[in-house]
């Protein structure tokens, strides 16, 4: 069962996405590589996976100083799956034993138009292994830009710098990406 309910009001020359919903359902999988069924190997019995999550977005896109802006909010809580005896289930959004969270606050500014945007980006999360893990909390800050070299061909630049106890092996990534699109 998947329910989204989303509004789009249009406030002070600001037009807005206003939605959330909630996804549940028990399905089956076999397939190697699924974060909740990764230890199944290819042709053995179905293994029951639940699909449970709720969520909310905001997107708002504007102009600020002449600038076409774009601000994105978005919240993701997908629960423990425990069985009445604590044992984890799986669910394909959260094989933990506590509940995934994540927050996420970003925006782009439209520098130079057809040219340049900048954008920034916040992740606020836990990743459900539970605080008892140690390695729990999977925190982001993410800077971006895209030069548009020509229409249809860009390049696009990522920094991310990642806190929090899970990601003290990997604080750091740069991607650098050309885009072409026809």
């Amino acid at each position: 069962t998947y329910v989204r309910i989303a509004l789009t009001p249009n406030i002070a020359d600001w037009y807005m996405v206003l939605g959330g919903g909630a996804m549940s359902g028990i399905g089956y999988s076999n397939i190697v590589g699924m974060a909740n069924a990764a230890t199944t190997p290819l042709g053995s019995a179905p293994v029951d996976i639940e699909t449970r999550q709720t969520f909310f977005d905001l997107q708002a896109h504007g102009e600020v100083a002449g600038m076409a802006m774009g601000i994105y909010v978005q919240n993701a809580i997908a629960p423990a799956t425990l069985d009445s005896t604590g044992t984890v289930n799986n669910n394909a959004y959260n094989t933990g034993g506590a509940d995934r969270r994540a927050t996420t606050i970003g925006a782009d500014l439209t520098v130079v138009p057809h040219m340049l945007s900048v954008g920034a980006a916040f992740r606020k999360a836990n990743n459900g292994k539970g605080k008892a893990s140690g390695v729990d909390v999977d925190n982001a800050a993410t800077l971006t830009a895209v030069y548009d070299l020509k229409q249809n061909v860009a390049l696009h630049w990522n920094y991310s710098k990642y806190s929090g106890s899970a990601n003290a092996a990997n604080p750091y990534l740069h991607t650098l990406m050309l885009e072409v699109a026809w």
